[in-house]
């Protein structure tokens, strides 16, 4: 871990003095963001080839639970727009909009022994280049908010709004490509959450409730974790890589330790104070509940903000 100096850190130090903010590296790493966005788009542009577009096409599908008492669910969408969310009656809801035929979303449940596994996916083999506004492909999934789900969703390319706060999750992976992405958890009990970010800006709210460990992989562009909920037990937090800027919202009346190696980056912490080559807030060593957050990344700055 890279030692904390006052050149590094907004906050108050052991003495109670006010530290500066580091101009940092700010114009170097704005070169590198440029240089590596424009990378990736020209190796895209590369293998760019016409995909055939037709009729826009509607279908709705209706799956019941049968006899599964809980469900491993797979979203796995290549390219276009996925919305994700609860309040559906039976155990998946699904709308599917889409102008290219090859990508008629193949739907697969199957229950052995009372466990569910549902598989929702993008024909493999037939994402080519890059999508334009003429392609549509929209998905929208609701699911049974009180059936147990170990939820797993990769998305490719495009916006995803994915909101599991009313649905009943044992278990959360997420992994992302390129476009933003909007992600509420809600007060959940999960043993483990996984989050992976590609390409783009990404948004996500936690509910507190029992969330053991938490991991996030950062891709490049901005990240905004809100840890703002109402935590029953502590939780630990690895955040790490990234080629962009992280923000973390915390809770005041919950203790909070962060560590933070930030590579060619800045971190700003108004409100906490450095105790043993950590951010802490005065809440730490207080309440009962602590979180205990390692961020390690590469490029960019680390805001830590304390909210209600």
């Amino acid at each position: 871990m890279k030692q904390l100096t006052q050149t590094q850190v907004t906050g108050s130090s052991s003495d109670g003095t006010r530290a500066p903010i580091s101009s940092g590296n700010h114009q170097r790493r704005s070169s590198i963001t440029w240089l590596l966005s424009g990378l990736l788009l020209a190796a895209l542009a590369c293998n760019v080839v016409t995909t055939k577009v037709g009729a826009l096409q509607t279908d709705t599908h209706t799956i019941e639970p049968a006899d599964a008492t809980e469900v491993r669910v797979t979203v796995n969408m290549g390219v276009g727009e996925l919305n994700l969310s609860g309040g559906a009656e039976s155990l998946l809801q699904a709308d599917f909009s889409y102008n290219v035929a090859d990508w008629k979303p193949e739907l697969d449940y199957q229950v052995t022994n009372n466990n569910g596994r549902l598989r929702v996916a993008q024909p493999s083999g037939n994402i080519n280049g890059i999508p334009d506004d003429k392609i549509t492909n929209r998905w929208t999934l609701r699911f049974n908010n009180e059936i147990p789900l170990d939820m797993n969703v990769t998305m490719g390319v495009g916006k995803s709004t994915l909101d599991f706060s009313e649905l009943t999750l044992t278990d959360l992976q997420v992994k992302t490509g390129t476009g933003d992405i909007t992600m509420k958890i809600g007060a959940q009990a999960l043993d483990y959450a996984g989050i992976e970010t590609g390409l783009g800006e990404t948004n996500i709210q936690f509910g507190g409730g029992r969330l053991d460990d938490l991991n996030v992989k950062m891709g490049t562009g901005s990240v905004l974790i809100d840890l703002r909920g109402t935590w029953e037990s502590n939780m630990n937090a690895t955040i790490g890589g990234g080629l962009g800027d992280l923000t973390l919202k915390l809770p005041r009346d919950v203790g909070v330790r962060v560590r933070a190696n930030t590579g060619l980056g800045d971190v700003k912490a108004n409100g906490f104070r450095i105790q043993d080559d950590a951010y802490v807030n005065d809440a730490y060593g207080e309440s009962d509940v602590t979180l205990d957050i390692n961020i390690d990344t590469g490029v960019g700055t680390v805001i830590l903000e304390l909210g209600e």
